[in-house]
């Protein structure tokens, strides 16, 4: 089994709730109008707690997560500061509804 690197759970989250960050870059499973998505239930309690103890969440997806819901629901769209996405025509549609719904974005 492949090795991720990464501490979750309650004592990450514990972490994660002591500090304060100005900006916190979280990836993500999927993007939808209803918000961010991820498909680990552990790895999504830790993304909310940096969204919480952060002055900015930023987030990143690419493609294939536009307009995708993913298991676990990290937070609404009005909860991230910015949406760094690629600028495909296979995800303009999705890029747009959440362009004209209010989050700012970067298309790379």
């Amino acid at each position: 089994m492949p090795r991720s690197h990464i501490l979750t759970g309650p004592r990450a989250k514990a972490c994660i709730e002591d500090d304060h960050v100005t900006k916190a870059v979280l990836p993500a499973g999927g993007i939808h109008l209803d918000g961010v998505s991820n498909n680990n239930e552990m790895i999504s309690d830790c993304e909310r707690a940096m969204i919480e103890n952060s002055d900015h969440a930023i987030v990143l997806a690419d493609r294939s997560k536009m307009a995708k819901r993913a298991m676990c629901h990290v937070c609404a769209l009005e909860g991230v500061a910015c949406l760094i996405s690629d600028d495909h025509p296979d995800s303009k549609h999705s890029l747009d509804e959440c362009e004209q719904s209010g989050l700012r974005m970067t298309r790379v």
